[in-house]
């Protein structure tokens, strides 16, 4: 793939994000929803000579936007189109607003991949920073790190991490091999509550406002990015493989790798919800 970030002599990105996609589908769904269907055919595709300089395999993605109450649901459907299997690996490099002095952000994962100066994974996984996985303000805390989500007895410590003991990497067999569920990223914002005529709510009352968005168990990694914690943002980025997961000597359990046979299609589900939640004084 063709290098786009010539600091670090990277691919970023992969093939589609900067690329024109075709709307195929625009409709109603539930509760007063919308459904939009947009279609990515990579041979039918103008600038499909320079993909397949990159990517030779000819695919088809078909991303389902579907805003159903206050939950968007995103699927996105890769269909191999060609004669011999690919590899494949997804991810969604997703930005929200996030004001570090108030927010708090929370990241079901049970262990963080050691990178290197190039920000590759070495395949180590460490304890989670930043007291992670719970509810934490990333004031000032740098982030461009990657996380995994582990199965079975997650968080066992003192085992012997993937190929034998890793230096800061001791992982259980059960948390690589045991099946993960849905994890989410959650961002919680609070807001001073006012009633419908625009006077300060009762002393002790609070309303914060909760992003959750929830990926199925199809993405076992998450990269968090959010420049030097103040810049107002943080990026939570569910991807199916690790980074670089083709050229890791490690378990696929673990790396996330994956191959797409000739006629095939895998469908892979997130969402974002958002919610006003009212706590009591004292509560959390």
């Amino acid at each position: 793939m063709a290098v786009n970030g010539p600091g670090r002599k990277n691919p970023f990105h992969g093939l589609v994000y900067d690329r024109p996609w075709v709307v195929a589908e625009v409709g109603r769904s539930g509760r007063g929803g919308a459904t939009v269907t947009t279609r990515f055919d990579a041979a039918r595709h103008p600038a499909w000579s320079d993909i397949a300089r990159q990517f030779p395999n000819p695919f088809v993605i078909t991303m389902r936007y579907t805003l159903d109450g206050a939950t968007l649901h995103k699927t996105a459907a890769v269909h191999n189109a060609g004669d011999e299997p690919f590899p494949l690996g997804l991810g969604f490099h997703t930005t929200f607003r996030f004001p570090e002095a108030t927010a708090r952000f929370a990241l079901s994962v049970t262990r963080r991949w050691r990178l290197n100066e190039r920000l590759l994974p070495t395949g180590q996984l460490e304890e989670l920073p930043h007291d992670l996985p719970g509810s934490v303000g990333l004031e000032g805390v740098p982030l461009d790190d990657a996380f995994f989500v582990g199965g079975g007895e997650a968080g066992l410590r003192g085992a012997a991490g993937p190929g034998g003991a890793a230096p800061g990497g001791a992982v259980s067999a059960s948390e690589v091999l045991g099946e993960a569920g849905p994890s989410a990223a959650v961002l919680t914002y609070p807001v001073l509550s006012v009633s419908r005529d625009g006077a300060a709510a009762a002393p002790g009352q609070a309303t914060r406002i909760e992003i959750r968005y929830e990926a199925d168990p199809n993405f076992r990694h998450w990269v968090v990015y959010n420049a030097d914690g103040r810049s107002g943002f943080i990026c939570p980025e569910p991807y199916t493989w690790i980074t670089n997961a083709p050229n890791l000597a490690f378990p696929a359990s673990l790396t996330g790798f994956q191959e797409l046979g000739p006629g095939e299609t895998k469908v892979f589900a997130t969402s974002i919800t958002v919610k006003h939640a009212h706590d009591e004084a004292g509560s959390s």
